[in-house]
């Protein structure tokens, strides 16, 4: 693995792990915040650069602007909900209510629009990037504050096993691979590297269970094997997903900020997938 791609990965890692474990009050949640925000942006923008190459016609700033809203929306309904239940009362439709706003305001700015463009291209687009990265990224935070358990280990555990089977599925395919697995989307992508990241999963669902049981509940033996099998089956199609859509724009990276890796949907694209899998969980177990 190349040494920018190394060493963009650990300060990206730094940066969520410090954000995650001091998200709980004071400076540390201003911190957890403008990184749930700057993420949210940067892979917002990368959607639409995407789109744009394709004939798109996103509006960039009002789209941005909505995926902020929705997502700081979500951020301040769950630090408030789980930190002061008692004193600040968020009301339970404020999600869909934000949700139905910002898909009326896409709707709505088209009759403003007088540059020719598409109105169906520009509103699909524009409200597609919103679901996309903030929508799904919001599902971290609502774990991050999952009520009755301490949800930064939660989601500790989430990148753990999701970047875990990631990264065994792309050593054990480079190393082995020889069968692809769907050549017409990603060639690099093997058959072999997905038992690779199947087993990585698994392992890293492991480590989590002994390095995090000791600051949280975290679930049975039982529950981490099924659970870190999901989340490694489910991360495949998010990784295919971006793919997709890098191929049809023809690009190898959405961005080239980041070196080595790209930019932050070539990190976040399998989490976008697993974290409503483990949110789910955690609303059917409790944690």
């Amino acid at each position: 693995m190349p040494a920018r791609r190394v060493t963009s990965f650990f300060v990206l890692v730094l940066l969520l792990v410090a954000a995650t474990l001091y998200s709980r009050g004071g400076p540390g949640a201003i911190l957890c915040f403008f990184t749930i925000i700057l993420f949210t942006v940067a892979g917002t923008m990368e959607f639409y650069g995407l789109a744009e190459r394709k004939g798109g016609h996103p509006d960039r700033h009002l789209g941005t602007a909505c995926a902020v809203t929705f997502i700081s929306v979500i951020f301040l309904k769950c630090f408030f909900s789980t930190l002061s239940p008692g004193r600040f009362i968020v009301p339970g439709y404020i999600e869909i209510l934000t949700f139905l706003l910002i898909v009326i305001g896409i709707f709505s700015s088209q009759m403003f629009k007088v540059n020719g463009e598409s109105p169906l291209l520009s509103s699909s687009t524009t409200l597609a990037g919103v679901i996309y990265v903030s929508w799904l990224f919001s599902f971290v935070v609502e774990i991050m504050y999952f009520p009755g358990v301490d949800g930064r280990w939660y989601v500790l555990f989430l990148f753990l096993v999701t970047k875990g089977s990631d990264t065994c599925a792309y050593l054990v395919g480079k190393a082995f691979g020889k069968n692809k697995l769907i050549p017409r989307i990603s060639p690099a992508k093997t058959r072999e590297g997905l038992i690779g990241g199947l087993a990585g999963a698994v392992a890293a669902g492991f480590i989590g269970l002994y390095w995090f049981g000791c600051y949280c509940d975290m679930p049975s033996v039982p529950h981490v094997l099924v659970l870190s099998i999901v989340l490694g089956l489910v991360a495949i199609p998010g990784d295919l997903f971006e793919s997709i859509l890098k191929r049809d724009a023809g690009v190898k990276d959405v961005a080239g900020y980041l070196p080595g890796l790209g930019g932050v949907l070539d990190v976040i694209d399998s989490v976008l997938f697993t974290a409503p899998i483990l949110y789910i969980y955690l609303v059917i177990f409790g944690g």
